[in-house]
């Protein structure tokens, strides 16, 4: 059984996953029909995430030549009236 430490990840790490892995995955393994579709990588709410208007990221993207975008949930006092049922 392999055992890892644990390891703080802070929000230059997750940057640094999701551009060596994750980007590197979706160019890799992306079908070609697909490629001129909108991507969205949806995060969570974790203060450690990369934010959405991140230019590091967006630059890298770019090189890409696909359209990906960072995105988050919204916070429950975000939601529309709409959705007013998952609040009770």
């Amino acid at each position: 059984m392999e055992v890892t430490k644990p390891i703080k990840v802070d929000r230059a790490t997750m940057r640094s996953y999701l551009i060596d892995k994750v980007l590197d995955a979706i160019v890799q393994w992306w079908p070609q029909e697909l490629r001129a579709k909108t991507i969205y990588i949806q995060q969570d709410n974790a203060p450690s995430h990369v934010p959405v208007n991140d230019n590091e990221f967006r630059a890298v993207v770019a090189r890409t030549g696909l359209d990906i975008h960072v995105t988050e949930p919204p916070k429950l006092n975000q939601l529309k009236c709409a959705n007013y049922h998952l609040k009770r």
